[in-house]
């Protein structure tokens, strides 16, 4: 049941109202009604503050098989109507991530902590960054972060481990 009108469904319909203004074009950040609520169901009760990297990593695989992901990614796709994986990553503090994948457009979601996301356009991209450099921009629990197919993501900079889940989105953009 939604808790004033901010459950799962509100969330699920502030992203796609996102996505469909800027799926295929521009990265965009939107904070979707709800978000900290239903990305709480997703990590576990306790302390948020001391995680070691491994245990971090070990949050990420326990989260992966939880049936509130796929109520997520069944919502979202549905909304969508395209294909959505589930994926999480952790970022330990200190380190930079690998690039994530470029094949499909991505929704990063932070689950547990927080880091910060540089995002770089491809090559062949019409429009240029702003001053010539990456967009680089915090990512917080609550928030929801798309980035279009072809966009290269490094996260970094998180100062506790965090966790995200990664929202891989496949098929083409509604019309």
């Amino acid at each position: 049941m939604e808790s004033a009108g901010h459950g799962i469904e509100t969330f699920l319909r502030d992203i796609a109202l996102c996505l469909s203004v800027s799926r295929g074009t521009s990265p965009a950040l939107v904070w979707p009604r709800g978000g900290e609520m239903v990305l709480g169901r997703l990590a576990p009760p306790g302390p948020r503050t001391a995680c070691s990297p491994t245990a971090a990593d070990v949050l990420a695989a326990r989260l992966q098989r939880d049936s509130n992901t796929t109520e997520l990614t069944s919502g979202l796709g549905a909304w969508l109507e395209a294909g959505v994986d589930a994926a999480f990553r952790s970022v330990p503090p200190g380190r930079s991530s690998d690039s994530l994948p470029e094949e499909a457009d991505l929704l990063l979601l932070p689950v547990r902590g927080g880091c910060h996301a540089h995002v770089e356009p491809p090559r062949d991209h019409l429009v240029p960054p702003p001053a010539g450099r990456p967009l680089g921009l915090r990512l917080r629990v609550g928030s929801a972060f798309y980035v279009p197919a072809g966009f290269t993501t490094t996260l970094s900079e998180a100062h506790a481990p965090c966790v995200l889940l990664v929202l891989s989105v496949h098929g083409a953009p509604r019309p």
